[in-house]
């Protein structure tokens, strides 16, 4: 960004021969006759010289001009977020727009690395321009996310029948752990029921989440184990 022109002059004295200007660094400053126009952020030496004549020597002025970077405007936004595994950025805006900034996630000195776990992350975001300056801090929040159980319903068993397996998933992925509301009636090992006297029983499918996601609400299921019959029985006694 260009600023205003500011004019410098200088005179030799008991010489009429012009003075010139020159600059250290045109990126900082640059100059055109005695006109100066600042071009960036930065240093510059501004130098004045009078090359002299047959009566008088030439003479030489130095000056060192310091121009400040401009102050920026960092905003930040999208600092709440849900888990779904994919990283979060922070949304970073700028005044001047479109600014080259730096963002760190973390506890100091932080990392360039974009948080996708879920937790609580310090955001320091700063301009990274030649000309302008600037800063933003903030917390990113990434919260669990939320799953559910699905388990179907048992079918009816008979208290003669083999142990069998129950089938049930998490939407996150995540193993299901099932229990019995009575091992006297139906035992649960992993996923294998094995029965062990007639009656009514739930069984209960949960899933207690994680670092990144909430525990499901268990389901609960109604199996009912139904005695040997009157044939099984008669059997079993001859």
């Amino acid at each position: 960004t260009s600023l205003p022109s500011a004019n410098k002059s200088a005179s030799a004295r008991h010489n009429s021969s012009s003075v010139t200007f020159t600059s250290s660094d045109p990126s900082v400053a640059s100059i055109s006759g005695n006109t100066l126009t600042i071009t960036g952020a930065g240093s510059a030496d501004i130098i004045a010289k009078q090359p002299g004549n047959d009566t008088f020597g030439g003479a030489e002025k130095k000056a060192t001009m310091t121009v400040a970077k401009a102050v920026a405007t960092v905003t930040l936004s999208g600092l709440s977020a849900i888990y779904d595994g994919n990283p979060k950025p922070a949304t970073v805006v700028t005044s001047p727009g479109s600014l080259k900034v730096a963002s760190l996630y973390g506890a100091a000195p932080g990392s360039t690395a974009v948080p996708s776990a879920a937790g609580s992350y310090p955001v320091s975001v700063s301009v990274d321009e030649r000309n302008y300056s600037g800063s933003a801090t903030g917390t990113l929040l990434i919260s669990k996310a939320p799953q559910s159980v699905t388990f179907a319903g048992v079918a009816v068993k008979s208290v003669s029948d083999a142990p069998f397996a129950l089938a049930g998933s998490a939407s996150s992925g995540l193993a299901v752990a099932f229990s019995s509301s009575n091992p006297l009636i139906a035992s649960v090992a992993g996923n294998v029921v094995t029965l062990r006297a007639a009656g009514s029983v739930s069984i209960t499918a949960s899933q207690p989440g994680n670092e990144n996601f909430n525990a499901a609400d268990a389901v609960s299921r109604t199996l009912v184990v139904e005695p040997l019959d009157r044939k099984s029985t008669r059997l079993n006694s001859s």
